[in-house]
């Protein structure tokens, strides 16, 4: 017996030393350095980042394997490091690479028990394995004697890494490559997956969770119970290790671990939370355009992030609930630098990015329409409109627009129609200003979704445009930097933007504008005194609503920020009795009054171009009893309107198919007038001021009104003939 015991341990000793011999010559690898391995690691994630750096989502990349950002160990929990010390290697600060006591009680293990008991792998020794495994440069040995060679050669590779690295370099690269439960890899991902948190905060609780894992990321979940408990007692009994107490007993674990497992085992855990929902448009193009970068900097913050996600959320989930609104949408902006502080594309959390989306946008483009018959000196703030029935010839009938409760208030001023936001007097300032003039206006004020002129008529005043939030908060961004126009800055902070300014609306039209948007007595005959839109500042603001109640809309700005708001169903669903002021407006007002102090109130200092008297705004030289250009009120073609299109019947004979042309005017200024046709005369019955033309050709026409003497142009409109 004891001759088979001595032959036994010289057959072992020989075996080992040629074995170790031919791994020498054979298998031998120079010690990776420790810059390099960290230089070479790259995360599965691109981590989208707020202004100061903290993580607002994460955005997957590698499907191979789920892995965060490079962690230090000043960024591991102590709690975490103390147990997992414990559990995996207790002389780690010891030994050289190997703990040869260790090591000599696992090979007795492995010749008496079968192989039934653990091994005696250091940190070093596994941190070999994982490095072999990252960059698959390791020959596989084959044979019988596989497991032995396998062995040794992590042994001679862990004493020359602890030649080279340091204790803390081995520790730190070992917590960022090994692998935990599924595809998580590093303690930062399974931090983040399984508890939601980063692992410098993790309990003890947790840290006994994963560290078991570490020696066996597939076992069952009474397993590891088990060995969870038996570490328990181990630190319990260990007179090194010092906890204050332990939140969980040892018999609440079987709870405990259900619980993460159960969390875990959905495929579609994310690393962080979502504070971009969903991801903007704009991100998802620079991802894709730059697929080396793994840290994106952004414009947004997250505490406003936060704040616009929890407001959204509320106002779908308990205000509107049961009224069919699923999604909602919002962003703010800093006035000066035009940089996105919060965007939420969708409170839903869906996949389509409602913030970049195109929707109708009802009536939140009346104040541009105001400013433009604003600047041209046809109308001014107290200019008298008439609200009242309205019947416009179109293609295919007449158009009769109605104002939102259905009711005519006959003769309103500007300011309470746009406050009020009428209808009919919009329709009536668009057949002033012109389809084309308008439909200019909107484009160099950022509207670049609209399409061509021509397929617009009377409707434009309504919003019969589809346009995107990102457009619309850009616009009245204008509004509130005094009619000076420039493109957003980039969400991204590292893109670098040089944008141009341009003014589509003059200085004094916008504060004007603005002046009008901010008093809620202007707003009174639709919305009542008390509204939604009533801030603590008193800031300008307007809402719109879309056919069927499609969309909701709500913007307004201080002198420091822009807010626009969109509630609706991104798959052009109804709504169910969701105007503006009920959907989007509450989400603005609560934003605005966080946003500001009670002692931030609007109170902008007029500009030289404006005058003011009594309570309101003019600009210089349309003063009440001053002549305006409004006079082309009387001097304007009233039918065909602005883009109509005229379609000939051909069971019609050509000779009967003429087309009516009416002219409004006083009567004294008729014989001073002249109409021409594609710049030809045009007969024009002064009396009645129509003209009957019979259409010959189908093409495009430009009908011009002009004075008989010095040839003034007072209107001009476009049609076709088809």
């Amino acid at each position: 017996m004891v001759f088979k015991t001595c032959l036994l341990t010289l057959t072992l000793t020989l075996t080992l030393t040629l074995t170790l011999t031919l791994m020498l010559l054979l298998f031998s690898l120079h010690a990776s350095e420790f810059a390099e391995i960290k230089k070479e690691y790259t995360p599965s994630d691109v981590e989208i980042l707020d202004r100061s750096g903290e993580l607002l989502q994460s955005v997957r990349s590698n499907y191979q394997v789920r892995r965060l950002s490079w962690h230090s160990l000043e960024e591991i929990s102590p709690n975490f490091l103390k147990i997992l010390l414990l559990s995996e290697d207790r002389n780690f600060f010891e030994h050289k690479g190997v703990d040869f006591m260790a090591l000599s009680k696992a090979a007795l293990y492995q010749l008496f028990y079968d192989g039934k008991r653990g091994g005696a792998s250091t940190i070093s020794m596994q941190l070999v394995k994982l490095l072999q495994k990252e960059r698959a440069t390791r020959p596989r040995p084959k044979g019988a004697i596989k497991k032995w060679i396998k062995k040794i050669d992590e042994i001679y590779e862990a004493q020359a890494l602890e030649k080279s690295w340091s204790k803390e370099e081995i520790l730190e690269s070992y917590l960022n490559l090994l692998y935990f439960r599924g595809e998580f890899q590093g303690l930062a991902a399974a931090s983040r997956a399984f508890f939601q948190k980063s692992p410098k905060h993790l309990t003890i609780d947790e840290s006994l969770l994963l560290s078991v894992l570490i020696r066996s990321p597939n076992a069952k979940a009474s397993q590891v119970v088990k060995r969870m408990c038996w570490i328990y007692q181990e630190v319990a009994k260990n007179q090194k290790i010092l906890f204050k107490e332990f939140m969980l007993a040892c018999n609440d674990y079987p709870r405990f671990v259900s619980g993460v497992f159960s969390q875990i085992s959905n495929a579609n855990i994310k690393l962080s939370k979502s504070l971009l929902l969903p991801l903007p448009r704009e991100l998802r193009k620079y991802i894709t355009a730059h697929p080396g970068e793994l840290k994106i900097k952004t414009t947004l913050d997250k505490k406003l992030q936060l704040l616009v996600d929890d407001v959204l959320t509320r106002q779908l989930q308990i205000k509107l609930k049961g009224r069919n609104a699923k999604n909602a949408a919002a962003i703010i902006v800093d006035n000066k630098s035009g940089k996105i502080l919060a965007y939420i594309g969708d409170a839903s959390a869906s996949e389509v990015d409602g913030a970049s989306s195109v929707r109708q946008a009802g009536s939140i483009l009346k104040p541009f329409l105001y400013a433009l018959a604003m600047d041209k000196r046809y109308l001014t703030a107290t200019s008298i409109l008439l609200d009242s029935p309205l019947d416009i010839p179109v293609t295919g009938g007449d158009y009769h627009p109605q104002n939102y409760d259905k009711v005519f208030y006959g003769e309103v001023s500007l300011k309470t129609a746009l406050g009020s936001s009428l209808n009919i007097p919009a329709v009536r300032t668009l057949t002033l200003v012109g389809v084309d003039s308008f439909w200019s206006l909107l484009g160099r004020l950022g509207f670049s979704s609209l399409l061509r002129n021509d397929y617009y008529g009377p409707s434009l005043a309504l919003g019969a445009v589809d346009v995107s939030l990102l457009e619309v908060i850009n616009a009245y961004r204008t509004l509130a930097n005094r009619g000076s126009y420039s493109p957003l800055a980039p969400m991204v902070s590292s893109v670098f933007s040089s944008p141009s300014q341009i003014s589509p609306l003059s200085e004094g039209t916008a504060f004007i504008i603005s002046h009008i948007l901010s008093d809620r007595g202007n707003r009174e005959l639709t919305f009542g005194l008390e509204s939604s839109l009533n801030t603590s500042g008193a800031f300008p603001s307007k809402t719109g609503t879309s056919k069927d109640m499609r969309d909701n809309w709500c913007v307004g700005y201080s002198d420091r920020y822009t807010v626009a708001v969109w509630v609706g169903n991104l798959d052009g669903g109804p709504m169910w009795s969701v105007s503006g002021v009920m959907g989007a407006a509450p989400v603005y007002q609560e934003l605005m009054d966080a946003l500001h102090t009670n002692n931030d109130r609007y109170r902008p200092t007029p500009p030289k171009a404006v005058v003011k008297k009594g309570s309101d705004y003019y600009l210089a030289g349309t003063l009440p009893g001053e002549k305006l250009q409004d006079l082309y009120w009387k001097k304007r073609i009233a039918y065909p309107t602005e883009g109509m299109i005229v379609a000939l019947d051909p069971d019609i004979p050509t000779e009967n198919q003429k087309i009516l042309i009416r002219v409004e005017a006083d009567v004294s200024a008729a014989l001073a007038l002249v109409l021409t046709l594609n710049d030809r005369p045009l007969p024009l019955d002064k009396s009645s001021l129509t003209s009957m033309w019979r259409p010959t050709t189908r093409g495009k026409y430009n009908l011009r009104l002009k004075a008989s003497v010095g040839g003034e142009t007072f209107d001009t409109i476009s049609f076709e003939v088809r």
